[in-house]
């Protein structure tokens, strides 16, 4: 199915500078293949409840929810950092996808990692 777009929370596409690669180099050599968005998620998770952790002091629920209200850290989320709302969702960008008639689907937003600019319409739709 050509041009159509798909919403995805992180791409193995990302994976070519900073944490990124990183996290896909390490990844791969210890799983033997890359990551999906659902390993990165889970990675990225940890690294922030660490990180709150870490600069809770006592690690008590109250204090760590407040550390993760604050946050805002480097991360290989799309945008380049992670910081969450005032309901707790953390806050970034989807990778949005569009397939192409020879078979690949290049990331097109969002813009600072975008492969292509993507097709707005199906060219061949009358």
């Amino acid at each position: 199915m050509s041009y159509i777009l798909s919403a995805v929370w992180w791409s193995a596409r990302l994976a070519k500078r900073g944490l990124n690669k990183q996290f896909a180099d390490e990844f791969k050599e210890t799983y033997h293949r890359d990551p999906d968005w659902y390993g990165a998620l889970a990675y990225e998770a940890g690294r922030a409840l660490l990180a709150a952790i870490a600069s809770s002091g006592d690690a008590k629920s109250d204090s760590v929810r407040t550390q993760l209200a604050t946050m805002k850290m480097e991360s290989i989320l799309p945008g380049g950092r992670l910081l969450f709302g005032p309901d707790q969702q953390a806050i970034y960008p989807f990778v949005v996808q569009q397939n192409q008639p020879d078979g690949s689907s290049p990331v097109i937003f969002p813009n600072d990692v975008a492969e292509s600019p993507g097709v707005p319409v199906n060219p061949r739709c009358h």
